[in-house]
């Protein structure tokens, strides 16, 4: 048996040669897609919490609850079509999501200062980048905004991923990009920053010293703003100098 995510476009092409007459796995197919066999329906995040219903064959439906940011987070749903297809007891697996906190460094809160909540976002391709920011997006307050510090993993990710960077980049409020560790350059940097602008986005500051751009995120954020530190290298460590550079504008504005 091959359980595949059917949302995705590779997956759809295997499906359709698996389908063909022969002696292939029986395939079982979960997703938000109207043809998958376990569907996720009335997906909805807000709060920190997320919320779907999983519908499957037979009449079969879960309703699912997690205490984790992000409604992506409902496309592990695979991993309850595999228990059901294995006799295992699903009701007893819904109950226990809801009491899973998540991963660290997969949108992991670092703390909230002067009404501006943190978050370490280990996000570093452009589809993480997307699902993160969608996420920060439904923990922020009504009408306030998202802040990314965003630290790329490598100089080789822009030569196929450039564009897509930019166009997932451009859903932040404001972006600041630094580099610290992984020796991108202030030019690819830049060039980053102008494809963000072409694609509707907005970049603040290009700093490749990291505590230069905490402080910079910190100047841009308000009471109820959302500040991801987002990349797979050290870019969470600058949540220190943050939140001080954050208490500091508190203090001053008091």
């Amino acid at each position: 048996m091959l359980i595949l995510g059917i949302d995705s476009p590779g997956c759809r092409e295997l499906a359709s040669r698996l389908a063909m007459p022969g002696d292939g796995p029986r395939v079982v197919t979960f997703g938000t897609s109207a043809s998958a066999d376990w569907r996720l329906v009335d997906v909805s995040g807000e709060g920190g919490r997320s919320k779907a219903v999983l519908r499957g064959p037979g009449g079969s439906e879960f309703d699912l609850a997690l205490r984790v940011p992000g409604t992506h987070q409902f496309l592990n749903a695979g991993a309850l079509v595999t228990l059901h297809t294995v006799g295992q007891d699903c009701d007893q697996a819904v109950e226990q999501l809801f009491y899973f906190d998540g991963v660290m460094r997969r949108m992991t809160s670092v703390g909230e200062t002067a009404g501006v909540r943190v978050y370490d976002s280990f996000a570093h391709h452009p589809d993480e980048v997307s699902a993160d920011l969608a996420a920060a997006r439904s923990l922020a307050g009504p009408d306030c905004r998202v802040v990314t510090v965003f630290e790329p993993l490598c100089q080789s990710r822009f030569v196929v991923f450039d564009l897509d960077f930019a166009k997932a980049l451009a859903g932040s409020d404001g972006v600041v990009l630094t580099d610290s560790t992984s020796g991108v350059s202030r030019a690819t940097l830049e060039a980053l920053s102008a494809r963000i602008a072409e694609a509707g986005g907005s970049v603040r500051l290009v700093a490749l010293d990291r505590a230069e751009a905490a402080v910079c995120a910190a100047n841009l954020a308000w009471p109820g703003d959302v500040v991801l530190l987002m990349g797979p290298g050290d870019v969470v460590e600058s949540g220190e100098v943050l939140r001080a550079a954050l208490n500091e504008l508190d203090s001053a504005a008091a």
